[in-house]
């Protein structure tokens, strides 16, 4: 969400000096990891899809990808350690066909279940790495198998890839 009212806060022509952009960049940064990635929530820890270990969040893909575009947002420059650490950790643990992070096997399914979320933010984020969407329905739309985040639904998981493929 921080990335998304930030998206719009810049659009509507709110300088990147305001108090409220500064608030979020301290959000930002309890929300990145030492290994460049981000994770959801500080606050809320049944919302880190990537889950914990050893008493820290783990990174995953769509809130990495969502952390360079809210910095990106609040003026950050990609020269910034910030964003190039986020960057870094997208690269390196970047998968085609779903979005990373989600290693322990009770919580691989939201790789899957995350995929054409993945595909938009990453095409945003880091535009040069590849992506492999699922087939288009006989109808023209896209739809995840996967449930967990209403990817099944072909309105939402054809805005997903529609916003892709135009990246590509």
């Amino acid at each position: 969400m921080t990335r998304y009212v930030l998206e719009a806060l810049r659009t509507s022509g709110v300088p990147v000096s305001d108090p409220a952009i500064a608030r979020s960049l301290v959000y930002l940064e309890r929300s990145q990891n030492p290994d460049g990635g981000f994770y959801f929530s500080a606050v809320n820890p049944d919302i880190n899809k990537a889950g914990e270990e050893a008493g820290h969040f783990l990174s995953y893909g769509t809130a990495t990808a969502d952390g360079v575009l809210a910095l990106r947002a609040a003026g950050i420059p990609d020269t910034d350690p910030r964003i190039d650490r986020a960057i870094q950790w997208l690269r390196t643990h970047h998968r085609p066909d779903g979005a990373p992070g989600f290693d322990a096997a009770s919580r691989e399914m939201w790789s899957s279940g995350l995929r054409f979320y993945y595909a938009d933010v990453i095409s945003r984020a880091v535009p040069d790495l590849p992506l492999m969407l699922p087939n288009q329905e006989t109808d023209g739309s896209f739809r995840n198998s996967n449930f967990l985040v209403k990817e099944d639904d072909p309105i939402i998981a054809t805005t997903f890839a529609l916003g892709t493929l135009l990246r590509q």
